[in-house]
Formats: C-alpha cells, structure tokens, sequence
C-alpha cells in the first residue's frame, strides 16, 4: 500500500531506474531521464493505477524535479484521502473501472436521449454502439415508454404466475405471425444469453443429442452453456469451461464445418453462429456461408 511520502519517492525511484536504467536524484528532472510523450503516458497510467488517484496529465512536466514530483504527487494523494471511489468501482467491478481509467473514458454519464449520452458536466456524446445493438430504438424513446405508461394505468398485472398472460400472449402471436413458416411457439428470455441456454436445451431434447457446435472468436453469453459455446477460452478457463460436448471450428470456412459434421456423425444437436462476430472483431460472414451451414 503506497501511503506516505517516503512510499511515493521509492515507487519513482524504482520506477525510473527500471523504465529507464538510472537512478533519479533528487534535483534531477523528468527531462533528464529522457522521458518522452509515449513513455508519460506510460509512467502516467502506471501512478494511477499504483496510487489509485486521478492525476492530472501536467503534473508529468518535463521540467519537474524528482523531488517536486514527489511532492505533488503526495499532495494528491492526501487530497484524495476521505473521498470515496464510484460505486461501481468499490462494488462491481474494480477492474473495468481500472481500465476505464487509463483510457481515459471513466465517465459518469448522467443522462441519455435518442443517440446520445450526457455527463455530469452536461457534455454531449454521441452513442455509436446502441450498447451492442441492445438499443435500436435509442436511450429512452417515447413511444416505448408511453406503452409502459398504458401498462401502469392498466394495472394489468405484470407477473402473475400461473395465470394465462394476456399481453403476453398478443406479443406471442405477433413474433410467430412475423417469424418463418414453421414456427409456432415463443419463449420469453431475460437476456442473450438466457435465449442460448433456452436454445441448447431445445435442441438437445429436439435431437436426443449432446453434441454442441459453435465458432473459434464467437461470443454467446457467460452462463455455463452459452460461455461453453462462446469460442474464447481466455473467458472459460477460470471457470473449467467448456462443458463437454462442446466444440468450435473456424467461423466462416464451410468445408471445416462439413468435416467437423462428417467427423462425429449423429452427434451435434445444434450449430450456434453468429451473423456477424462481434467479439471475434467485428467479422461478417463470407456470402453464401450461412445458408450452406
């Protein structure tokens, strides 16, 4: 835990001779070590994580000494004593919040309309990720929540289970009037990856099989099943995931596909794919690849 004075000026001492192989006294400057705009950055998110305080980009002047360094730096940390980290930070997770900073996008934005974010300080953003396409209809439109206005003055009751759910029922009937031929029954999930986990258990009882298909770079979900089918193993191997039965082959290569078929016949009950990766980096699928598969 770096706390006093004396920690701040052994964290820069070692710092500076590790990043740069001398040894930084106390009348020297930031300059003399040949530190450059790159290197600032560096140096710049290394504190802050270290320190876990917010520092401004000028505190890292070429002209400052070790010693002014120190000092500033303990000045900042003192005036962050008694002040709380967001909330986010302290109680979901501090390490996209660590991330957030160093990037320099740690906002706390306040209010949303159509395509746009505001933050405290009443800057506008424009939102060019509809929150992966969770948003088509932008941050809070009317017509949305003018229905969820009728509902309330409705008092229909919005969950009343078991009970024969009228609204329900209506939005049921309008997704299969919508849908491709041949299909006849809706199931309502909460999330992306609670429709995965819905579609594997369908498929599974469907079939009789256990065999589960997806793509290298595909994204899912991170419950158990749909994080077996997402095809990155950085984000199942803490968990001693995939489950078995569970295998990937490149996305978009049809003849890997058909080996793969081939390989295990009568064994896949599902092949899950995306259109478009999103995780796997932003990749459409060559032409003709989907309806071949």
């Amino acid at each position: 835990m770096i706390e006093s004075r004396n920690d701040i000026a052994c964290w820069v001492s070692a710092y500076i001779e590790r990043r740069f192989g001398i040894v930084f006294l106390p009348e020297m400057t930031l300059a003399d070590t040949g530190l450059d705009s790159l290197s600032s950055v560096e140096m710049l998110h290394e504190l802050e994580s270290s320190f876990r305080i917010k520092i401004p980009n000028e505190v890292l002047g070429g002209a400052i000494t070790a010693e002014e360094l120190i000092d500033r730096l303990f000045e900042l940390k003192q005036a962050d004593v008694g002040t709380s980290a967001h909330p986010y930070e302290n109680y979901i997770n501090p390490y996209l919040a660590e991330k957030l900073r160093q990037l320099k996008i740690d906002r706390n934005f306040v209010r949303a309309e159509g395509a746009y974010l505001f933050d405290a300080e009443g800057r506008r953003y424009l939102d060019f990720m509809s929150q992966y396409g969770a948003l088509p209809f932008g941050h809070h439109p009317g017509r949305i929540w003018d229905a969820i206005a009728d509902l309330r003055n409705d008092a229909e009751p919005a969950f009343a289970q078991p009970s024969m759910l009228e609204s329900a029922g209506r939005l049921a009937r309008r997704l299969v009037e919508l849908a491709p031929e041949g299909l006849r029954y809706v199931t309502f999930s909460n999330s992306g990856a609670e429709a995965i986990e819905s579609g594997l258990k369908l498929a599974r009882h469907a079939t009789g099989r256990r065999g589960v298909l997806a793509t290298h770079g595909g994204f899912h979900g991170k419950t158990f099943g749909a994080l077996s089918a997402t095809g990155k193993p950085d984000y199942q191997s803490h968990f001693g995931l995939p489950l078995a039965d569970f295998d990937h082959v490149d996305y978009g290569d049809v003849e890997r596909l058909r080996a793969q078929l081939e390989a295990k016949p009568g064994h896949y009950a599902v092949f899950v794919v995306e259109a478009i990766q999103g995780e796997g980096g932003v990749l459409c699928a060559p032409p003709g690849y989907l309806r071949a598969a």
